[in-house]
């Protein structure tokens, strides 16, 4: 895709309340410098900035930190982030999993035995852009990825059971109502700021989306993602902008396939607005998936380190386990994406990945021997 996620913002939402006027978060925790330790002076062999070292924390793991793959981990470049928005460290993460979730994005949902799964939720299935993959190919590259198991369902016309609850859905293409909600429409040709796909008049607005699906977010889901076959847009500041996805505070997150060209543009954006519901906010250290702004097709489809070290403090994993956590999680993708790109011998979309998962594993191999 040529177009960069700039042009089809994608705005951080995690702390959006589906009912209110949306807000950006700003951190308000550790105005000033990080009391963190002075890692990455070229003594400690790992060249990183003070931004990098901040972000990441004190006393890093070897398999968060270490210098024979800190060179797959190379910093964010001036395109991929908003210059607005400060780092969320590894240290604010850890605080805010010690309050609630709450309008100032200063608490997190955090996993429980009765909610550690991932719903993948296909809205009004059967669009053009859904031939690009299989609803069981993204429930594959999710669970290896975010180390949950996930559940697919199909939302159309008539009754589904979520869950433990069983809940009427009406189809937004056959009603303006869903669920009792009503689903508005945006004019994207009034003071619209258009991609140069844009062939439909209208957009689904992402934010009444959200209220009609807020309802599936039951036991024993963490978070929702919904695969929409639609434009989505948002209104922000009196102008209507397309969106590729969106996340909001009630862990929920939607993807209008509409806006991707290629299996791995789905999965890059369908993880990082997963990412939003569970807490992560935009990355600026470092390259990574969770930059707030990226050409889709040179976005990386990793964390990077600081986020690494949120995915294992999210699972409750201690940090010195012996790099066992990442490894499993990179053994996983990496038999997901090369899979994938065996599929792909046209174009081999997942070849690179491939190449750094290799990489990854290597590098953490070397330094915990099995």
């Amino acid at each position: 895709m040529a177009s960069s996620v700039g042009t089809l913002k994608k705005r951080a939402a995690t702390n959006l309340q589906v009912n209110g006027s949306p807000k950006v978060r700003r951190n308000t925790k550790g105005g000033g410098k990080s009391e963190c330790s002075k890692r990455g002076s070229k003594s400690s062999g790992i060249d990183m900035n003070y931004q990098q070292v901040t972000a990441v924390g004190r006393n890093s793991p070897l398999d968060i930190v270490h210098p024979s793959y800190m060179h797959l981990h190379p910093p964010a470049n001036e395109e991929e982030i908003d210059e607005d928005e400060e780092e969320q460290t590894f240290a604010h993460f850890v605080e805010y999993g010690k309050r609630n979730p709450n309008a100032t994005g200063t608490g997190r949902w955090k996993l429980a035995k009765k909610r550690n799964k991932i719903l993948i939720l296909v809205v009004e299935p059967g669009g053009g852009e859904q031939s690009m993959f299989t609803t069981s190919e993204l429930k594959q590259y999710i669970e290896a990825f975010f180390q949950l198991d996930a559940d697919c369902a199909e939302l159309g016309m008539g009754t589904i059971d979520i869950g433990n609850k069983r809940i009427n859905l009406n189809s937004p293409s056959r009603s303006s109502h869903m669920s009792s909600h009503p689903l508005r429409l945006l004019d994207l040709n009034s003071k619209a700021k258009k991609s140069k796909k844009s062939k439909l008049a209208y957009a689904l607005d992402v934010f009444s989306l959200f209220d009609a699906l807020v309802q599936l977010v039951v036991e024993p889901y963490i978070s929702c993602l919904a695969l929409i076959n639609y434009k989505l847009a948002e209104e922000w500041d009196s102008s209507i902008t397309e969106v590729l996805g969106r996340a909001c505070g009630d862990r929920i997150c939607c993807v209008s396939l509409p806006c991707h060209d290629s299996k791995r543009e789905i999965f890059w954006t369908s993880t990082h607005e997963l990412l939003h519901t569970i807490g992560f906010d935009h990355c600026t250290s470092f390259h990574c998936i969770m930059n707030a702004f990226n050409s889709l097709e040179k976005a990386t489809l990793f964390l990077s380190p600081p986020n690494l070290r949120k995915l294992k403090n999210f699972h409750n994993i201690p940090d010195f386990d012996n790099g066992a956590f990442l490894i499993k999680h990179y053994k996983e993708l990496l038999y997901v994406v090369r899979d994938f790109d065996a599929l792909s011998t046209e174009n081999r979309e997942f070849e690179r990945d491939c190449i750094w998962l290799e990489s990854k594993i290597n590098a953490l191999k070397q330094i915990f021997p099995e």
